[in-house]
C-alpha cells in the first residue's frame, strides 16, 4: 500500500466527510430498524459493524484508486475489533464502499 495520507490533502478531507454521512446515516439506520429474531447470516457476522458500543477511527492509506479506512470497534460484549474498509473512487468522483473486512484485535480494549 502506498504511503499514509496527509491531513492537508484535500483527498483525506473529502472521504473523511464523506465517511462521517455514511456512517452517521449507517448508526440512524441501525438504532431506528428494530432488531429481527433471525438476522441473515451476513447481518449477524458482522454485527460489531452494525451495533457498535464504541467506535474509534484509526486513519487511512492510499493505495492508487483505493483507501483502506482503518476504524477499531467495541462490540456489546465489550469485544475489540479491527475494521477494514476499502473505499473505491468512481468515475464520476464520489467514493463507495468495495468491502469491509473484520478481525478480531490481538490486543485489549482502546
Amino acid at each position: 500500500m502506498g504511503g499514509p495520507l496527509n491531513k492537508d490533502d484535500g483527498v483525506f478531507k473529502t472521504i473523511w466527510k464523506w465517511w462521517l454521512l455514511v456512517f452517521a446515516l449507517g448508526l440512524a439506520a441501525a438504532f431506528a430498524n428494530k432488531a429481527t429474531a433471525a438476522e441473515p447470516p451476513v447481518k449477524r457476522d458482522y454485527n460489531v459493524v452494525y451495533r457498535p458500543a464504541s467506535v474509534k477511527f484509526v486513519g487511512f492509506e492510499r493505495n492508487g484508486r483505493q483507501v483502506v479506512h482503518s476504524v477499531q470497534m467495541i462490540d456489546q460484549s465489550q469485544v475489540l475489533w479491527n475494521v477494514y474498509y476499502l473505499l473505491e473512487k468512481l468515475p464520476q468522483g464520489g467514493w463507495r464502499i468495495f468491502s469491509c473486512d473484520i478481525e478480531k484485535a490481538a490486543t485489549d480494549l482502546i
